[in-house]
């Protein structure tokens, strides 16, 4: 159970930003019915694709600059005072590990906001806007701004009444059957949700937008634009 948490864990922060295999997003979405801790720290993790947007370019080089190194205790003098410092050292080690991963995803994905953001501003085109109707037995409405991308659609979602046990995730199917999650976030107090997602297929491929609750139960649907 340890090796399964601590796995789930790690991935989460990959999870919310839409970039797990089939396997690993399994991993993740059988872990989190089981696992109040992972759910509460999705939570946490939901907005990072909206704060994207808003950090500054000099994070791309930061990112990969090298960090100093932990101060190291001072050496142990009895058996518990050893267990107790070598299990420190393996939580910052893990620490560093998911800090290095956090840091190199955010360098990436601003990079291709920045570049995405440029070549729309060079087309002058106005991004799409689909609205989504309720489900049968759910409230749940919106809007999603689908913008075309060189690797695909990023999608900025506007949600109102999400009330359903989540988290929740926003999938896209392609015209062809493809389907794929977009983005993922937790349930909020005011049962609302804006938040940003990405999609690997194109926006002239998009057949149609899906908000499913924890379950898998589909709350809200929006045409292809």
């Amino acid at each position: 159970m340890t090796n399964e948490h601590d796995t789930a864990r790690i991935l989460l922060g990959a999870y919310v930003l839409g970039g797990l295999d089939d396997t690993d997003r399994y991993t993740v979405e059988a872990h989190l019915p089981v696992c109040r801790e992972c759910r509460d720290e999705l939570v946490v993790y939901a907005p990072m694709p909206g704060l994207m947007r808003r950090v500054p370019d000099t994070t791309i080089t930061r990112a990969g600059a090298d960090r100093p190194g932990p101060i190291s205790p001072p050496p142990a003098t009895d058996g518990l005072g050893s267990l107790l410092d070598r299990l420190r050292r393996a939580r910052r080690a893990r620490r560093r590990s998911m800090a290095r991963w956090s840091a190199a995803a955010v360098a990436v994905l601003v990079l291709v906001a920045v570049l995405g953001t440029e070549i729309v501003a060079r087309s002058g085109d106005h991004p799409p806007i689909v609205r989504f109707v309720a489900a049968t037995g759910s409230r749940t409405t919106g809007q999603a701004t689908l913008t075309d991308r060189p690797w695909g659609t990023a999608v900025s979602l506007n949600l109102r009444n999400v009330t359903a046990p989540g988290p929740f995730r926003l999938m896209v199917s392609g015209t062809e059957g493809r389907t794929e999650q977009a983005a993922s976030w937790g349930r909020t107090a005011t049962a609302r949700a804006e938040v940003t997602g990405a999609s690997a297929i194109r926006l002239r491929d998009i057949g149609k937008l899906s908000v499913l609750d924890r379950d898998g139960r589909v709350l809200a649907t929006a045409p292809s634009p």
